[in-house]
């Protein structure tokens, strides 16, 4: 018989130990695994920018799951969003500077190739000139092995760099909001302010509309001069450039946009502006404007349009108080003013519709769900 002292069951243990974990394989870097994420550069202050975090991968597995930090300088740029990429199901939370973020995939094996983690939208907190990097961190990645997914450790990890662009500050264009009968028309502007003492020289903007709701026609020059347009299919291009130096300051019409109603009473189209280039009106060599911000609006057919609740031709505060009034029943939506305030078109007037038009507002939405 075989006497096993404590001291030797000891000795025999950490040998096991020793075993188990020279048969588990730590994770190593995987050359063939690497991620980055892509810079914002020229972000207008103020404005908006979506940069996607990318994975490229040769595991025949794929990846099944990953962990991944973003730190920023919030005093520069701070995450306003955060969007599914190619692994689907995802989750994030942002504690002081650093988001972190979760997602994973049903499916084994998971993707491979260069493909997006996720979109990650950013916005300038900072002024002119200032710069953030963007640093990722990989937490945790797994790939898509089923039942037994395999830890990664991707090489090389790429930061980004995060800029607000030097110009253009206190320059923002607007279009306003439409409406008519069936088969009527209405004039809406385009207007720009700018702060810049240059003012403005030259602009190109877009506008796009639903066609079926609404077609532009006749377009009326503004305080650039001429204005110059094309229309191809829902987008019309308008230019328009001035001789004089400096150019127009403060809030004026870049144009006047005629719009004909073409479908129904009830029906409704956003009016979405995008400026392709603007530039300052310095003599000799014109500086590059980023606006911000770029406000869209809504042309509706017959009745008034979605939020203008107490119909006068604007949305702002004064309806989202008349929805508020109406949910705690000291005031009584009806008719057309109820049809305006019911912004998702659900049939009843509540908390969702006043918090459409907040977010409208606040420009976090530039148009409504119907």
């Amino acid at each position: 018989m075989t006497i096993v002292t404590r001291k030797g069951l000891s000795v025999v243990l950490a040998l096991v130990l020793a075993l188990l974990l020279m048969a588990t394989p730590a994770a190593l870097a995987d050359p063939g695994t690497s991620v980055a994420i892509n810079d914002g550069l020229d972000v207008p202050v103020g404005g908006n920018r979506n940069v996607d975090i990318m994975i490229t991968t040769d595991d025949p597995q794929g990846i099944g799951s990953a962990t991944i930090t973003l730190t920023v300088d919030t005093s520069v740029v701070s995450v306003s969003g955060v969007t599914a990429g190619a692994l689907g199901a995802i989750t994030h939370n942002t504690a002081g500077s650093t988001t972190t973020i979760v997602s994973w995939t049903g499916s084994f094996p998971g993707p491979t190739g260069t493909f997006t983690f996720c979109t990650v939208t950013l916005h300038a907190e900072g002024g002119e000139g200032e710069c953030s990097v963007l640093g990722i961190e990989v937490t945790s990645m797994y790939d898509g092995t089923l039942g037994d997914p395999q830890e990664i450790t991707p090489s090389p990890v790429v930061d980004g760099t995060f800029c607000i662009h030097e110009g253009g500050v206190g320059t923002s264009a607007a279009i306003e909001c439409g409406n008519a009968q069936e088969g009527g028309s209405d004039t809406v502007d385009i207007t720009v302010t700018t702060s810049d003492p240059a003012g403005i020289g030259s602009a190109t903007i877009t506008l796009t509309v639903d066609t079926a709701v609404v077609t532009v026609g006749n377009i009326a020059a503004g305080a650039l001069g001429t204005v110059f347009s094309n229309t191809v299919g829902s987008t019309t291009t308008m230019s328009a450039a001035t001789g004089s130096s400096p150019g127009p300051i403060g809030t004026f019409t870049f144009a006047t946009v005629t719009l004909n109603a073409v479908g129904n009473s009830g029906d409704s189209s956003a009016l979405n502006i995008e400026v392709t280039t603007m530039y300052d009106g310095t003599a000799g060599d014109p500086q590059l404007i980023h606006p911000s911000p770029v406000t869209d609006c809504i042309f509706t057919i017959g009745g008034r349009q979605k939020g203008d609740v107490n119909d006068d031709d604007a949305i702002n505060s004064a309806d989202m108080q008349l929805v508020a009034q109406h949910i705690v029943h000291t005031t009584t939506l009806t008719g057309d003013a109820f049809t305006a305030a019911d912004v998702n078109c659900s049939g009843t007037v509540d908390s969702a519709d006043m918090q459409l038009i907040a977010q409208y507002l606040v420009g976090t939405i530039t148009d409504f769900p119907c």
